[in-house]
């Protein structure tokens, strides 16, 4: 079977999605084994006979995300845009589509600006201080406790779950994306165009065949679950939930030359304030590691510290890269979208497409994430429910990403999910989360009073930089820890709020790019000590740090 296969694809290598269809075919036949196939085919007829919802009025779920990217489409338009004032017109028409059919979230803040932190707290609904991930390197399942991922609630309610690309941070982190998350096992897709440079334009010609870009790869592979899954989703026998993620726009900044083309290097805008500037506390700061050891970069000495960046005509190069790369992953959405369409799935599928977290493109004087800065925690949100955002909504309240896990449960059908009580290490099924869907009727109603994100602490602090962001502030503290071994192994954390540095207060209205830190004005004491209160009230509650499994 495998050599039939394999003679099928050199028939068909121009056709780009049964090459897909079929590579699919043969990355579930694991170790080149037919039983794989076999028990794969079994899961499927498994979940079939298992589900007792074959006339369900449930939906299916597309679950979308890409890497990196800050919500920076003309969808987005508006007071939270990032550079509001910039006149470069993006090249996102399918996300823009999307947008029109959906709930656009234009406050959208992230938990934790690092990859695999973020992801494993949407993934789960739970902040990091319940996952005990603050790195790329520990498991959710290892140090937080055995939670219910989002795909393992819809597998576990009947739904036939598959992954493509970077779902969760690869590796350890996920234990290679989190196996018990999906109905069929998760296969990696290999990246032939990968390279330690900042940036790179692939050629169209030397992307022919089977050596497609990493995202190209990603999309027609959903396509072809998508097609493998058609069937019996039309008719009701069998929903699913996939999860696509794209690569980019990732460092390093990768994407076909065609994309470049949307935007001429002289119209690329410089970020409007390029520098941090008054008050801001250097041990809050974070190098800007992912440009550094970059050949193409290493002759401008950059080492990411404070107030450090690059030339002009650099920062116009690289932020056009990252635009091509965004305008690259939309194209690529574009082809996955018009799959649904054309299988006649679009009326029985919530899509949701989200980023991971932000990311500086030179603005504060900062490259990549790892700020509390709205450039790294502010990320693309949207969500579309058939027959409910068909008109398209936009919501400028504010929101988290843990409120995705609840949200896409309530609007699938599969019931509400109840709040995380502060030690939630034994409950499955739980989210810190509130249902966004009240907002699909009242928009502007308040979905939250103040938003809250975190990063470990730096400069050899141990420690977190916890930050509370409302409409009108932005307040943020330094937090050392103490620690104290526990008798088991794990560790106790206190945190030392008397002991709180680096702090800072941004005035949102009269600084909306966050810049000027006015935490030590006078006539801002009162705003001060009142944010402070309630920083501290709220990560109190949010989890407890008694049984700590890794070291912060």
């Amino acid at each position: 079977m495998i050599d039939h296969i394999k003679s099928e694809i050199q028939c068909l290598r121009d056709d780009i999605g049964t090459v897909a269809e079929l590579f699919l075919c043969i990355q579930l036949l694991s170790n080149n084994d037919i039983k794989d196939d076999i028990r794969i085919r079994n899961a499927v007829k498994t979940n079939e006979a298992t589900t007792g919802h074959e006339n369900m009025e449930t939906m299916n779920v597309l679950f979308l995300v890409s890497d990196d990217i800050r919500p920076q489409m003309n969808c987005f338009k508006g007071r939270y845009y990032p550079n509001p004032r910039s006149n470069l017109q993006m090249h996102t028409p399918n996300i823009d589509y999307l947008a029109r059919k959906s709930i656009v979230f234009t406050q959208a803040y992230v938990q934790y600006a690092v990859c695999g932190p973020s992801r494993s707290s949407y993934m789960t609904g739970r902040r990091p201080d319940k996952t005990q991930i603050w790195n790329l390197k520990t498991y959710w399942r290892e140090t937080g406790g055995n939670f219910t991922t989002l795909p393992q609630y819809f597998k576990e309610h009947g739904y036939i779950t598959a992954a493509v690309g970077k779902i969760y941070h690869p590796g350890n982190s996920s234990n290679d994306q989190d196996p018990p998350s999906w109905t069929i096992p998760y296969q990696p897709i290999e990246n032939y165009y990968n390279t330690k440079e900042s940036w790179k334009a692939v050629p169209r010609s030397t992307r022919k065949g089977q050596h497609f870009l990493v995202d190209e790869e990603v999309a027609n592979a959903t396509k072809a679950l998508l097609r493998t899954f058609a069937a019996n989703a039309k008719t009701k026998k069998q929903h699913f939930f996939i999860a696509a993620g794209f690569y980019k726009p990732h460092m390093p900044l990768v994407c076909g030359e065609e994309f470049f083309e949307h935007y001429e290097l002289n119209q690329v805008d410089l970020p409007e304030y390029g520098y941090l500037t008054q008050g801001y506390p250097e041990s809050a700061y974070y190098p800007s590691d992912e440009f550094m050891g970059r050949p193409d970069l290493a002759k401008y000495n950059f080492t990411g510290a404070m107030n450090e960046t690059f030339p002009d005509e650099v920062i116009r190069m690289l932020r056009r890269a990252y635009f091509a790369c965004v305008s690259q992953v939309d194209s690529l959405l574009g082809d996955v979208l018009r799959e649904l369409e054309n299988l006649g799935l679009a009326d029985s599928t919530i899509i949701s497409f989200i980023g991971d977290h932000g990311f500086h493109l030179g603005e504060n004087g900062l490259w990549g994430k790892h700020t509390n800065f709205h450039y790294s925690t502010r990320a693309p949100m949207m969500i579309r429910i058939p027959g409910r955002t068909d008109k398209g909504i936009r919501s400028d309240s504010l929101v988290e990403f843990v409120d995705i896990y609840s949200t896409i449960v309530e609007a699938a059908g599969l019931g509400t999910i109840t709040t995380c009580p502060r030690d939630s290490s034994m409950i499955r099924v739980c989210s810190d989360g509130k249902s966004l869907l009240p907002l699909i009727d009242n928009p502007y109603e308040t979905h939250k009073d103040a938003v809250f994100s975190q990063l470990r602490a730096f400069k050899d602090i141990n420690g977190m930089h916890y930050s509370i962001r409302t409409d009108r502030y932005l307040y943020s503290e330094v937090v050392p820890f103490n620690r104290t071994p526990n008798e088991d192994g794990s560790y106790r954390y206190d945190i030392l709020w008397e002991a709180s540095a680096a702090v800072q207060l941004y005035d949102l209205t009269r600084d909306p790019d966050e810049r000027i830190n006015i935490v030590d004005n006078r006539q801002n004491l009162h705003t001060r000590a009142t944010l402070s209160r309630q920083l501290h009230k709220s990560i109190e509650s949010f989890a407890s740090l008694d049984n700590v499994k890794v070291l912060i």
